[in-house]
């Protein structure tokens, strides 16, 4: 899956969000040195979701995953038509253990990606278009 293959590369500071959408298709941790947008605040509680599966801490691990999709689900609340953070929480939500009890915006999501990737993908560059569709096929999206 996506988020098994992390790799971290805690040592990138990066700016911009294509670059962080790159990162999380790929399932690299980034840095991101100051959250301004909503998308950036998405990207940022992935990238504390995907550090929960690099520490040993149970307490550490749901620590970091608490903090994450509150950011996450900030994001999305503030900015619902928001290709990004939409994207951001349906990966983690796919991907999260039942008994996190995070999951209850799968259906939501995946209609509105859906949506959004058959009429809006042309506003992506190629790069993350292709990023974007494979992640889709690998979460059965497509």
């Amino acid at each position: 899956m996506l988020i098994e293959s992390l790799m971290v590369v805690s040592s990138m500071i990066s700016t911009g969000v294509e670059d962080y959408c790159l990162a999380f298709c790929k399932g690299e941790r980034l840095e991101i040195a100051q959250a301004n947008t909503w998308e950036e605040k998405a990207y940022e509680g992935a990238f504390l979701c995907l550090k929960a599966e690099e520490v040993l801490s149970p307490f550490d691990k749901y620590a970091y995953f608490k903090e994450g999709t509150k950011l996450i689900d900030q994001a999305v609340k503030a900015e619902p038509e928001s290709f990004h953070p939409r994207f951001i929480r349906y990966v983690i939500q796919y991907q999260t253990p039942a008994f996190l009890m995070y999951k209850d915006n799968l259906e939501e999501d995946a209609k509105f990606l859906r949506e959004f990737y058959q009429n809006q993908a042309a506003i992506f560059s190629p790069a993350i278009q292709e990023e974007i569709k494979r992640v889709f096929k690998e979460l059965e999206l497509l």
